[in-house]
Formats: C-alpha cells, structure tokens, sequence
C-alpha cells in the first residue's frame, strides 16, 4: 500500500507495529537516504519517512526475516523520564547504532500479546528473534546494537525473555532520584500516584529478575550520566573513541528533555499534580521495595 510516490529504489523494510485484530506484523519501507530530520525515537522516523506498507501475518512473519546475526546486544530500560533517551544520544554520539523505542517490541513485550495472537512461547520468540533480525538488519551489519525499551514494556516477562533469547546481551538499568523522577511524570503526563508506584515497582523488580538470573545488568543514574555522560561508553568502545566522542557531548547533553526539570520546586506543581506527587512520596517513604533497591544496590 504505497502512501507517497514510488520510492526511487527498494525500500530498507522493519517492522513497525504488530495489529492485533489481524494478527499480522505491520512493515514499514523508508528510502535508504532519509529526507527528514532524525527523529529521537525509532517509531517516528518509521512514521515520518514511511513509504510503503504491508502487512505479513505473525506466524509468517520469521520466513521472510533475516537470520539472527550474532553481535553485541544492549537493551536499556528504565523507570521513564530518567535519560534513557539521553544514553541512546550518548551512544549515537560514539557511532554506536541506538534504536529508540521501536513500538513492534512494545507490542510484543507483554504477556498478553501471546494469548492475543494466539502464539505459543517457541513460536512468540521466532517472531520477536524475527522483529530484531529485521530492525538490525535495516541498518546494515552493525557490531553493537543498542536497543531502548518503553517504561511501560520494561516488565518481568519482557525482559526475562530477552535474556532467555540473548544470553550474552547486556541490560542497562536507568534510575533517578524519586522525588525528581516523580514531579517530571506529574509534570510532563499528569500520571497519578498509583500509576508513578506501578511504574516504578516493576521496573525495580524486572532490574532485580535480571540481576537474580546472572544477566549482565549495569545501573546507572541520571544525575551520573549528566555529570560524565562518558560513563555509558565504559567497557563498550576503546578509550580513543571515547576522546572523540567527547567533543559530541556537548550538543548532546544540550538536547536533554530532562534538563532543569529536577530542579523545579515541588510548589510549582499544579494542584492535582502536586497532590499526586505528595501521595506518591508518602508511599516511598513507608512502603519502596527495599529489597529490589537492595539486589541493585541503590540508595534507600
């Protein structure tokens, strides 16, 4: 289904999104040279430079994919509005391939999507081996990949998987202070209590599942990569390319959509969102899951 002109030349497919009703994996053909700015998720380049569309059905999806190359693997999570998005910038900024948020794994990353396309777990890792296979490879033959969840797909069964199906990949955990990470939810998506404890409990208990089944799990926190954002490309690249890629970081860090948010005062807050700030602060205070803060080594 073209939606602009005919592109001049094939274009590089991946997929995009998975329709449920259909139980199909919705591909996406872009130009090999993009007219449009990049964008800082994966999902919007797709959307923006899209040119044709197709539809292939889930269990059919794998026979039309590339094989799983073999590479290193780093897939970064966190509990949202941490700098996760900064970490993919950082990477970029060193030439490491980043994919931000591709939403065919936000698809895919929950329990339900198995029942919903009625897939056994073999056949549910031959479609996400697939989805990989198929977003890598649209960017040729890359040694690292770097690969950013959603928050909300940052779930136990998600990224158990991940290590069952990548046992060599990293996972990079980003945190935040709470009260910071809090009032930014409040601020930015009028979240409320309920949903910042949710969000944030499983999240911990996903970092803590992965530290518990031997993953190679490293924390960081936002106010680390903010003071020397060098510290994500540690054990990745060699230190040469790390000096080159520090005349970068400037720009980089310049761009942060968390920049001066932390340090806005609770009372500049909307009512509603300051309420549901307080009452999520109570909760910290009496209920955190100390134990996964614990396994992590974060400060209670």
């Amino acid at each position: 289904a073209p939606l602009r002109e005919a592109p001049e030349s094939d274009p590089l497919f991946s997929p995009y999104a998975i329709d449920f009703d259909a139980a199909a994996v919705i591909d996406v053909g872009v130009p090999n040279n993009p007219s449009n700015e990049k964008q800082p998720f994966f999902y919007l380049d797709q959307f923006h430079n899209a040119q044709v569309v197709r539809k292939i059905p889930v269990k059919e999806y794998a026979e039309t994919a590339p094989s799983i190359a073999k590479r290193q693997r780093i897939f970064i999570f966190s509990i949202g509005r941490t700098g996760s998005t900064l970490i993919t910038q950082i990477m970029a900024a060193a030439d490491i391939l980043s994919i931000s948020e591709p939403d065919v794994l936000l698809d895919l990353g929950r329990r339900a999507s198995l029942e919903k396309l009625g897939l056994t777990k073999p056949e549910w890792c031959d479609l996400y081996k697939a989805s990989v296979a198929s977003l890598e490879a649209s960017f040729g033959d890359p040694k690292i990949v770097a690969t950013k969840f959603r928050a909300q797909s940052s779930n136990r069964f998600h990224v158990r998987a991940c290590h069952e199906m990548f046992p060599d990949a990293k996972f990079y955990f980003v945190f935040r202070d709470v009260s910071d990470w809090s009032r930014s939810f409040a601020t930015k998506f009028s979240f409320t209590a309920d949903t910042l404890k949710w969000l944030l409990t499983e999240n911990l208990h996903s970092a803590a599942l992965l530290r518990e089944l031997g993953a190679d799990v490293r924390i960081f926190r936002y106010e680390d990569i903010v003071a020397s954002p060098e510290i994500v490309l540690e054990n990745e690249i060699d230190d040469n390319a790390i000096m080159r890629a520090r005349g970068n970081m400037g720009d980089v860090l310049g761009k942060d959509s968390q920049n001066g948010l932390f340090s806005n005062k609770p009372s500049s807050l909307a009512t509603n969102a300051l309420n549901e700030h307080n009452e999520f602060m109570n909760w910290w205070q009496e209920n955190r899951p100390v134990d996964q803060l614990s396994t992590l080594g974060l400060a209670l």
